[in-house]
């Protein structure tokens, strides 16, 4: 059997404390056991000279002597009588004490057997390697070169359908994938969106469409089973117009029409547009540009004129003539005027500049007329005044029905 060498080394000493103070163990008697506590004692031991002893004697330095421990035993615990024991681990495996020494026969290495000299004889397969034939050849290992990447010829190559993707071939052919032009959008070839449409070679239009109404709560884009929009996120009312948003990225206008349906056409409304590429302007008109009348007449109570619905803004009256401002009508060679009077005096129609109409008033009969030069509460009249004038737009909100509509339609290039 093998027995495993001890002592004689760097850690191989006995110390005792003395006085507080650790000092070395001179020629303490050292026994060793199975257990740190308890357990049975080794005596098997040999010297270094290969004689049985059951201690070891530390020498005058405290030093433990090389010995050799029981066969097959690695390491025990050392009792020095203090106490407590310490563990000692073997130095090394001999095959015996000096001049016991034995061969030991090595049975097996990884399974396989010496042959009849004694020596074992190792594959690669048996210690778990690739052999050295193996690299870069068909079903062995592939070889990497100086900078630690696969040689080219080794390199795996792989069609689309292996990696799965497309082939190049699959770009704006039939079940493919649409390419893209120079300007990095899909040709108008390409193209199946039904909001789209194709016009000159390489152009492209998107459509705006819609339905606006307000019923009451404000103007927005009619959504039901009858009317959808096409291209309008948003519709905005103001003070004096309705803006409306279109974000399609448009490059270029095309056209854009608002158009009044029946019920709006029979007010007279009319609608004018201002468009943008994201945003458009709508005007709205409900005043007639070729006259405007109201009533006019003399106050006795305030002592004023007065012009029944505002339309006339200004009076002056002097020497039986009662000049009238309003609204820029155009020249005066588009422009007349017609009145019927309300009340006991007769009227004639005087000058009329763009923006004045005068009103002369008279008593009497034909033949025999005579002008009124003071303010009297008979002077009473309707007064037509015809034109061409600039209309102002229309306060979008004053504009309600719950069946008046205004249809949009515009093309925008994207």
């Amino acid at each position: 059997m093998a027995r495993s060498e001890y002592g004689a080394g760097v850690a191989d000493y006995v110390v005792t404390p003395s006085d507080g103070q650790w000092g070395v163990g001179v020629g303490a008697v050292v026994t060793f056991w199975d257990r740190q506590v308890d357990g049975n004692r080794y005596t098997d031991l040999l010297n270094a000279g290969g004689g049985p002893i059951t201690s070891v004697t530390a020498d005058e330095h405290g030093s433990l002597p090389r010995f050799f421990g029981p066969d097959g035993v690695t390491g025990m615990w050392a009792d020095a009588g203090g106490g407590a024991r310490a563990w000692m681990d073997a130095h090394s495996l001999t095959f015996g004490a000096p001049g016991e020494e034995e061969p030991i026969a090595v049975a097996s290495v990884n399974g396989i057997t010496p042959d009849v000299t004694g020596n074992v004889a190792l594959a690669s397969d048996n210690v778990g390697a690739v052999p050295s034939a193996s690299l870069g050849v068909a079903n062995g290992v592939a070889t990497l070169g100086g900078d630690g990447i696969l040689t080219p010829g080794q390199r795996p190559t792989y069609t689309a359908a292996q990696v799965g993707a497309l082939a190049t071939t699959a770009r704006g052919a039939a079940n493919g994938v649409a390419a893209l032009g120079a300007d990095g959008k899909v040709p108008a070839a390409q193209v199946s969106d039904d909001r789209l449409v194709v016009g000159e070679t390489g152009r492209r239009y998107r459509i705006i469409s819609g339905t606006i109404r307000n019923s009451g709560s404000g103007w927005g884009l009619i959504s039901d089973s009858s009317h959808r929009s096409s291209g309008i996120s948003a519709v905005n009312a103001l003070s004096d117009r309705i803006e409306l948003q279109h974000p399609i990225g448009a490059i270029r206008v095309s056209s854009l029409q608002a158009t009044p349906d029946e019920t709006f056409a029979a007010r007279g409304l009319r609608v004018g547009a201002s468009v943008g590429l994201d945003t458009s302007t709508l005007f709205l008109y409900d005043e007639s540009p070729d006259f405007i009348t109201d009533r006019v007449y003399y106050d006795g109570p305030s002592s004023s004129w007065k012009s029944e619905r505002g339309v006339f803004s200004g009076f002056a009256f002097s020497g039986g003539v009662l000049t009238l401002t309003h609204a820029d009508m155009g020249t005066t060679t588009q422009s007349s005027a017609s009145l019927a009077g309300r009340g006991g005096l007769g009227a004639f129609v005087g000058a009329l500049t763009a923006t004045t109409t005068q009103v002369v008033f008279y008593s009497g009969s034909f033949g025999s007329l005579t002008a009124v030069t003071s303010p009297a509460t008979t002077m009473n009249v309707y007064v037509t005044r015809y034109g061409k004038r600039a209309v102002p737009a229309a306060t979008p909100s004053s504009i309600v029905s719950s069946t008046g509509n205004i249809w949009i339609t515009g093309l925008a290039e994207i």
